[in-house]
């Protein structure tokens, strides 16, 4: 699966009647914290909620202890707290966060999937009528791709106007007032 570099968390998240709850017990802030380290590995794996160390090795209570560099006797708390109030199932030994989709917006990922995979298609077909072909093809420069070198002239102008200046030695206005009334004498 695509690495996802987010998952959704609600700001009303500590008003959930189960967070409340959870926070009420015996170490709940560890509990609330190691419910959040839960939903990012399932949003790193990206595979529909499941969390497993690869697709045929299941997380055991030890790993995740080290994984979450957790106490093992909390990962136990956690994970029957988690399965008695519904917000993971084990199935295979495999951890499944229930109602993932809540979690991460799962038609938005097809979407942003299928939109790469048109992408990438029309990419290749592209390269190949181009290597098909002996034309050589401006592609469009989008505003993305446009570097700004309105600012580096500018910068460069300045640090020209910079050098001259300090190059020029000062004349003191008394010889340029003699220098003047000579010149016109002659």
């Amino acid at each position: 699966m695509a690495e996802v570099k987010w998952i959704k968390i609600t700001t009303d998240m500590f008003d959930n009647r189960k967070i409340k709850q959870i926070r009420k017990l015996p170490e709940g802030d560890s509990l609330i914290a190691i419910w959040v380290q839960i939903l990012c590995l399932a949003g790193q794996i990206n595979d529909n909620g499941m969390v497993y160390f690869a697709k045929d090795i299941p997380y055991t209570e030890e790993m995740l202890s080290v994984e979450f560099d957790r106490p093992i006797n909390l990962i136990r708390l956690a994970l029957g707290t988690f399965e008695r109030f519904r917000m993971i199932d084990v199935v295979d030994s495999i951890l499944l966060v229930s109602n993932w989709e809540k979690y991460q917006s799962t038609d938005k990922l097809e979407k942003i999937r299928e939109q790469n995979r048109l992408r990438q298609q029309k990419f290749k077909e592209n390269q190949k009528l181009l290597s098909d072909s002996n034309v050589t093809v401006t592609l469009p420069i989008t505003e993305g791709n446009v570097t700004d070198i309105d600012i580096d002239i500018d910068k460069d102008i300045d640090n020209i106007c910079t050098e001259l200046k300090s190059s020029i030695p000062e004349i003191p206005k008394e010889e340029i007032f003699i220098s003047l009334i000579l010149n016109d004498k002659s």
